[in-house]
């Protein structure tokens, strides 16, 4: 009888820290999507050519959800893009609706490419900047037509690299001049 009530004891013991881890790691990961989702709010705020008070985002395992309005199909891009580029972000559910001002001809395509030519720019910043492997203090881009020119210096040719790989994968670039010098 005293072995069996031992085993109770034990097998209640054994559940209850069980759950208790469980709680934990739930926990954890609520606490990871919470700094996660700060992080996607701080970098949507901090892009030019997106207005944040009218994206709405939420990190559920990792995964972020934009919802709320743009402007334009690139501005939804754009997020899409930011978000992805914080690190920590796995996928990302892109539900923005585009609200596009109405324009004409030759002005409405000459917004879009400046529109674009931001766009692109913002986005390798970005990614420059949530990069904890990268000093991007020091790193200016600028973009003309798709095609991305990057100047200032970076502490090794390693970094030189990995800036123009980062904005090689960017989306809408036709071509990267890597202007950066090694210090």
């Amino acid at each position: 009888m005293k072995n069996f009530i031992n085993s109770i004891v034990l097998m209640s013991f054994v559940i209850a820290l069980s759950t208790v881890h469980a709680g934990t790691s739930e926990t954890e990961q609520k606490i990871n999507d919470a700094w996660l989702d700060g992080k996607l709010d701080t970098a949507i705020l901090f892009t030019e050519h997106l207005n944040a008070l009218k994206i709405d985002t939420e990190v559920k395992n990792g995964v972020a959800f934009l919802s709320g309005e743009v402007n334009s199909d690139v501005s939804k891009d754009l997020a899409t893009e930011v978000a992805i580029s914080v690190e920590g972000i796995k996928d990302v559910k892109n539900n923005l609706k585009v609200n596009a001002p109405k324009q004409k001809g030759k002005e409405k395509d000459s917004v879009t490419d400046n529109l674009t030519d931001a766009s692109i720019s913002t986005a390798i910043t970005t990614k420059l900047m949530l990069n904890s492997n990268i000093d991007s203090w020091d790193i200016d881009v600028d973009t003309s037509n798709r095609m991305v020119t990057l100047n200032g210096s970076v502490p090794s040719g390693e970094q030189k690299t990995l800036v123009e790989k980062i904005a090689e994968n960017t989306s809408d670039v036709k071509k990267v001049n890597n202007k950066l010098e090694v210090r």
